[in-house]
């Protein structure tokens, strides 16, 4: 993963913001080979480098569209990250309730799915407030639940499916403000 990551950095040059980002993919990297062995690390490592294909693609499929609807996809998927960062810290407490863990995984298909209205041309209003909701709810189960080990390969699926839906949605402009949000999620997960 290091090797692809290094190659990529070596390919991207000369970009600043995708400097940064991959300067931060592999902060992230050497954050989940620090890891201990207990963890579900093989699927955190394939999210990781499902999310440095993605915004490979992003980055080299720009085309028109509202920057806004990215910018409130981003948002919602920093909170949800977020959720699971908590998720983990309380994965330490070994206090493993399935049927919670089963909600944020069915609110996390239902992001994909709204994610996929959003490419639709939904209401950006009400796709906004499906979203509010939706996080308020992942954040709530996050603060209550573990993750084991089969519990986080399937919410690894999960996010694979989220990143296969948004990479087949239309390329939406304004990459700065997309890579400065994946700059600061990088930076608060690698501390």
């Amino acid at each position: 993963f290091e090797d692809r990551v290094d190659a990529d950095q070596r390919k991207r040059a000369e970009g600043p913001s995708l400097s940064v980002l991959t300067d931060r993919l592999e902060q992230i990297s050497s954050a989940v080979n620090s890891l201990p062995e207990s963890l579900s690390l093989r699927s955190l490592e394939e999210k990781v480098r499902t999310l440095a294909g993605a915004v490979d693609r992003f980055a080299s499929q720009q085309t028109a569209r509202g920057g806004e609807t990215l910018a409130m996809i981003d948002e919602r998927l920093d909170e949800i990250s977020r959720a699971i960062v908590a998720s983990t810290v309380a994965a330490q407490a070994n206090a493993f309730d399935p049927e919670t863990f089963g909600r944020i995984e069915k609110r996390i298909a239902s992001l994909a799915l709204q994610i996929e209205e959003v490419a639709q041309s939904r209401p950006g209003a009400e796709v906004l407030d499906h979203l509010n909701l939706l996080t308020s709810r992942v954040d709530q189960l996050a603060g209550r639940t573990d993750l084991p080990e089969q519990a986080m390969e399937r919410l690894g699926k999960q996010i694979a499916s989220i990143t296969d839906k948004m990479d087949r949605a239309p390329v939406m402009p304004d990459a700065d403000q997309i890579f400065q949000g994946l700059e600061q999620r990088f930076d608060a997960l690698s501390m």
